[in-house]
C-alpha cells in the first residue's frame, strides 16, 4: 500500500463503518453477553448460520495474509466490511452472531483499538479485546458444499456471495440476480451481461 494516503472521504468512510457496526452491537449486546460464540463446525449449523461460519474462517485467513505478507490494512478492513454484511441478527441463531461479531472486533482490535475495546466489553468480553489475541481459522471450515463469489459490475469487485456448489446453469444466474449482495449493487441499473464462472467469479456488465 502507498505510505501517504490522505483522503476525507476514507475518513468519512471509516466513521460510517465503525458507527454501523458499534449501532450493530449495542442494539444486540445485552442478549448477547451471557451467549458463548459458536465453536463447532460449519457442518453443524445449516442455511444463513452455516455460511457465516465459513465466512468467518475465510475472512480470519484473508485478514491474517494480508497483513502478515503485506500489511494492507484496507484489504483487511474491506473484508471485515464484508463479514458485516453477512450479519443479519434476525436470520442468525444468537451464537453464531456472537461467533461473528466477536471475531469483527478482534479482527478490527489493531487498526481502531479503542473502539474495539469498548465493543469487546459491550459484549461481555473478559479482559481486553488485546488479550483474547488473534481468531484462528480452520482451512478446512473455508471449502465444502458452499463457494464464495466476488461480486464484480462493471470491473470493480462490489462485494462477495455464498451459494451452493450443487447450483449450475440458469439455476445458478437465478440464485445471483436474487441475492440481497447483487441486488443492492445493481440496483437501478440493467444488467446487460453476466458471466460466471462456476466456483470462481461473478462478472456483471450493468448500463
Amino acid at each position: 500500500e502507498l505510505d501517504v494516503v490522505w483522503s476525507e472521504d476514507g475518513i468519512r468512510g471509516s466513521h460510517r463503518y465503525l458507527k454501523r457496526l458499534w449501532v450493530l452491537v449495542t442494539e444486540h449486546a445485552a442478549r448477547l453477553r451471557s451467549v458463548a460464540p459458536y465453536a463447532g463446525k460449519a457442518a453443524g449449523v445449516s442455511g444463513a448460520d452455516q455460511a457465516v461460519v465459513r465466512k468467518v474462517h475465510a475472512v480470519v485467513k484473508r485478514c491474517s495474509d494480508a497483513l502478515e505478507k503485506d500489511f494492507a490494512f484496507n484489504t483487511a478492513v474491506a473484508q471485515c466490511m464484508e463479514l458485516t454484511n453477512e450479519l443479519k441478527p434476525d436470520a442468525l441463531q444468537p451464537d453464531i452472531l456472537k461467533l461473528g461479531l466477536t471475531t469483527l472486533v478482534r479482527l478490527l482490535a489493531p487498526m481502531a483499538p479503542h473502539i474495539c475495546e469498548e465493543l469487546w466489553r459491550e459484549l461481555g468480553g473478559e479482559g481486553g479485546v488485546s488479550a483474547a489475541g488473534w481468531p484462528a481459522y480452520d482451512p478446512s471450515e473455508i471449502d465444502g458444499d458452499t463457494a464464495e463469489y466476488p461480486v464484480q459490475v462493471n470491473g470493480k469487485v462490489r462485494g462477495r456471495i455464498v451459494l451452493s456448489r450443487a447450483l449450475a446453469g440458469a439455476a445458478l444466474e437465478d440464485a445471483v440476480k436474487a441475492h440481497e449482495t447483487v441486488k443492492t449493487a445493481i440496483e437501478g441499473k440493467t444488467i446487460r451481461k453476466l458471466v460466471i464462472v462456476p466456483g470462481k467469479i461473478v462478472n456483471i456488465v450493468v448500463g
